[in-house]
């Protein structure tokens, strides 16, 4: 079964004249990784397959939707594992022909899933992969054409998996850049680090253990829930703990508050969990979305989060993995 998070996200792109974003979906089947997508005009909620991106995959794919648009529509960009190479893939969503690219090769040492975030160091791409034990820093500088890789620094020399990862908007003094903020998996303890972006020179810092019963790796947002007055959105993260894809939040009004370990998703998880927060809403709060292997099924469960107290909803499977 898949050891990394499914690549899941909602993009900027609509059909008719809906206001929901389609769901987009990268799954790691076999030896290929295969598009899916979920038109989110319609209420059928059908998901339809789409491109196959490579043919050579050994580990779950990452992608987002590039911030920068040259035709309407931000590029997809993808990292997928092929062998120990980490290789970065672009879709031109202004084409109509649908192709993905074969681009450079990030690392040639991966031994997992890479993780792709574009930065506020104006509109950079920033990735974390596992080479071996140790998590490593890629980044490129996207006012450059064709701009090369650059390895930077060791995260972690102990991690045991794929980690996740975001920019927050956390920041410190006058720093214009929101900080980096990852969970990595350290044997059974799942651990958060994170890094001043005021001071690029300055070490990542090994933050507080949140879970010590991680089988897999998590999956990190930072919501647009919070407490009280605060100006910083929660953090919220599922965690794969044996069967169990568990959700874990953290109150950002009072960065000493503990982690909170919340509610089990699904007891027959058989692998690790990807959390998104949608444009879907039934009150103030939009909703999360959660895409989770079952067996041979990839499964897509939500939660309105007009009532936190409320169950989360299974949906539809959306692929029969191979």
């Amino acid at each position: 079964m898949a050891t990394g998070v499914p690549a899941f996200i909602q993009s900027k792109i609509t059909t008719r004249s809906s206001e929901h974003g389609n769901f987009e979906l990268l799954a790691w089947e076999g030896n290929e990784v295969v598009h899916y997508w979920r038109d989110n005009s319609k209420s059928d909620f059908r998901w339809y397959r789409a491109e196959v991106v490579s043919r050579q995959a050994s580990g779950n794919p990452w992608f987002i939707q590039n911030s920068i648009s040259t035709g309407g529509q931000g590029n997809f960009e993808a990292i997928i594992l092929e062998g120990n190479e980490l290789v970065h893939y672009t879709r031109d969503n202004s084409r109509s022909d649908f192709l993905w690219q074969r681009g450079p090769t990030i690392s040639n040492q991966a031994s997992g899933q890479g993780w792709l975030i574009q930065s506020d160091f104006g509109g950079n791409f920033e990735v974390v992969v596992p080479e071996g034990s140790q998590l490593v820093h890629y980044w490129r500088d996207n006012s450059k054409a064709n701009a090369p890789w650059n390895r930077g620094e060791v995260i972690s020399s102990q991690a045991t998996g794929p980690a996740s990862f975001l920019q927050s908007d956390f920041r410190f003094g006058s720093g214009q850049h929101g900080n980096m903020e990852i969970m990595v998996l350290e044997g059974s303890n799942l651990v958060h680090y994170w890094h001043d972006s005021g001071n690029m020179r300055s070490p990542w810092q090994r933050a507080e253990v949140i879970s010590s019963q991680a089988t897999g790796p998590a999956c990190l947002i930072q919501s647009n829930l919070r407490t009280g007055s605060s100006e910083h959105g929660n953090f919220e993260m599922v965690v794969l703990e044996g069967s169990n894809l568990v959700r874990y939040w953290h109150d950002n009004s009072n960065m000493k508050s503990p982690w909170q370990r919340g509610e089990v998703i699904t007891n027959r998880a058989t692998g690790p969990g990807c959390l998104i927060q949608s444009d879907f809403r039934s009150g103030a709060n939009d909703n999360f979305e959660v895409v989770v292997p079952e067996g041979n099924e990839l499964v897509h469960y939500w939660h309105d989060n007009s009532d936190m107290n409320s169950p989360w909803q299974r949906s539809e499977v959306i692929t029969t993995l191979r």
